[in-house]
């Protein structure tokens, strides 16, 4: 009993020293982190790893880290590539050990039989822990396993041939393969050089600006450039990617023809920015698909993908903005279209937008809006003259349009001069009185511009409130019709004497009145009337306000859809629809049907069936 009591005290005692000892290791780490610490192959907090070395029988990769980017020290000093060196770091933080085998289970077995001496490759990596070394080994006899060892520790430990794979990496596979480092809002200065061709782009606010970059060309010509290309451009050399590298000695600068290059393109990022320049060489005579390539300053020399580089041979014009106006369509206060001696002249007020000549008006917001939209959606169709000499070949000395946009004061927007149209009826040639450039739009651009103050007029004949009317008249070949409204707000019937005011209908005919439309606006009245029918209208509706009278006449049908009619403020010859009509010339007086004659007359004698 006695010895049984023993052996349970030490059973107990034991637990209590492995638990105890268990705890210190892992210092109360859970069980569950306890396992997964267990089978990790090293115990490794990957941000705090900054040089890592592989190092091979043959070579030696030696890379360091300085704030988040990765260089690479030896055999070169070329910058490498982050997302590689942290995926080294990465497959050693997290590769898991299948088994481990203890130094008993290894009696009898030499590191050469494991492919430890010498290791295959050896990692060597440094942090605030200080230096870890990891030996990777050879296959196990499945293939499935590789045999590691971690420097300092007497076991062997099996984990995936995958992560060996992946921890084996070239020289190549850690070089950065990016070639520029730029950006539309970080790139300040660009320059296209070829024999005999430049182009020169300038940005003209800082990096640190919240606006979109605005770009303008330099070279060959000074004028604005579409900033969208440009961000194109940007983006096609950012996205540049090392196919291969061909070599790092400086000699072999002449043998890829790079000492005399197709092209270079210089990027800075600042007036302090010495640039970074591309040299770029013809196609591999052996592989079209790729050209050779180098930096400007540096030794190494690849290749670039061809496709890739050709997206980058633009001409100035490819990188010009094809807009024409550029104006900010709400700064906009007048308007002028001249043709001539007819001048078309808009204000923008309280009110709206007010015709001020050859008419004064008001206008039609929504063909004003869509002529400025028409001025502002102009676009390039071909650059024809940068300096023109002589602006009568493109109709320009004596323009057969002017288009003036101002904005507050006199602040002159931008002046568009339209000339002629080329002999090809291709393009129609217009300029900007600010630019020097004739440039070439579509020929009906001319043609889609108001021919002239009609087509601005406002489509609303009255601004009017159906309750503001005091009195309607209404003539047409039935007759005369007449209703007042009293002082009591209700309508009453004055003419003809005898009926009865239809309330409903004459409802709908004075709010058709008041929003009634014009469809068309015509030329006159004068020289129009006998035409139109309006010398005997088949409707005349005169409606009196407080301080106005308004009056409609409308003659003769102009098809199915419209009918011609004249309004008198302002005076105006117009077509207004069929609908409206119908609905205006209704009669809004209920005529009172006669009763029936009465008699005395005895009742008609019964007539007899026949038999």
């Amino acid at each position: 009993m006695k010895s049984r009591t023993t052996t349970l005290l030490l059973v107990l005692v034991a637990a209590v020293i492995g638990g105890l000892v268990t705890w210190d290791y892992y210092k109360g780490t859970p069980t569950d982190k306890a396992a997964a610490l267990q089978k990790k192959l090293l115990d490794l907090d990957g941000a705090d790893i900054t040089h890592i070395e592989l190092i091979r029988t043959n070579q030696t990769i030696v890379l360091d880290k300085t704030g988040t980017n990765w260089e690479i020290k030896q055999p070169l000093t070329v910058p490498a590539d982050d997302s590689a060196a942290n995926g080294i770091i990465d497959e050693i933080q997290f590769a898991e050990r299948s088994r481990t085998l203890s130094p008993q289970e290894l009696t009898g077995i030499k590191p050469a039989d494991l492919g430890l001496t010498p290791p295959r490759l050896s990692i060597k990596l440094a942090g605030k822990k200080g230096p870890f070394t990891i030996d990777i080994g050879g296959p196990t006899p499945t293939g499935k396993s590789v045999y590691v060892q971690v420097e300092g520790q007497p076991d062997v430990c099996l984990t995936d041939s995958g992560v060996a794979q992946r921890l084996n990496r070239s020289l190549n596979d850690l070089r950065d393969r990016a070639v520029l480092d730029v950006g539309l809002t970080t790139a300040t200065r660009v320059e296209l050089k070829s024999p005999g061709h430049v182009v020169e782009l300038a940005r003209s606010n800082g990096p640190t600006t919240n606006a979109e970059p605005h770009w303008s060309l330099v070279q060959p010509v000074t004028a604005r450039a579409d900033s969208a290309r440009v961000g194109d451009l940007l983006n096609n050399l950012s996205g540049l990617r090392v196919t291969d590298f061909l070599s790092d000695d400086p000699k072999d600068l002449r043998t890829y023809k790079l000492d005399e290059p197709l092209q270079e393109i210089t990027v800075w990022k600042g007036a302090s920015d010495l640039g970074s320049t591309l040299l770029i060489s013809p196609p591999l005579a052996n592989d079209a698909t790729k050209v050779v390539a180098k930096l400007k300053g540096r030794d190494t020399i690849f290749t670039l993908p061809a496709d890739k580089v050709k997206a980058l041979n633009v001409t100035a014009n490819d990188l010009r903005d094809r807009a024409i106006l550029t104006f900010d369509t709400a700064a906009v206060q007048d308007l002028e279209l001249q043709r001539g001696t007819d001048h078309i002249t808009l204000q923008h007020g309280a009110t709206g937008w007010q015709l001020t000549a050859s008419v004064t008006r008001p206008a039609d917001a929504d063909a004003v809006n869509d002529l400025l939209d028409k001025l502002h959606n102009l676009n390039i169709k071909q650059f024809v003259a940068d300096v023109p000499t002589d602006l009568e070949p493109y109709g320009l000395n004596v323009p057969g349009l002017i288009v003036s946009l101002k904005g507050a004061g006199t602040n002159m927007l931008a002046q568009l001069l339209i000339g002629s149209v080329n002999a090809s009826n291709d393009v129609q040639y217009v300029k900007l009185a600010s630019e020097p450039f004739v440039y070439g739009v579509e020929t009906n651009f001319a043609a889609a511009l108001p021919a002239n103050a009609l087509a601005l007029y406002a489509r609303r004949l009255v601004n009017l409130n159906p309750d503001q009317i005091t009195r309607l008249v209404v003539e047409q070949a039935a007759g005369k019709t007449v209703v007042e409204r009293g002082p009591d707000k209700n309508w009453k019937l004055v003419e003809p004497a005898n009926g009865v005011l239809d309330t409903d209908g004459l409802r709908a005919v004075l709010d058709a009145f008041a929003e009634l439309r014009a469809e068309e606006f015509l030329p006159g009245p004068a020289d129009r009337l006998p035409e139109c029918g309006l010398d005997k209208p088949v409707l005349i509706m005169t409606a009196t306000t407080a301080d106005k009278n308004y009056i409609l006449k409308v003659g003769f049908t102009q098809n199915a859809e419209t009918y011609c009619a004249s309004w008198n403020d302002p005076e105006s010859l117009l077509k207004i629809s069929a609908a409206s009509f119908q609905t205006l010339k209704k009669t809004v007086v209920k005529t009172l049907s006669a009763p029936a004659a009465s008699t005395n007359a005895p009742p008609a004698a019964p007539v007899a069936p026949k038999s």
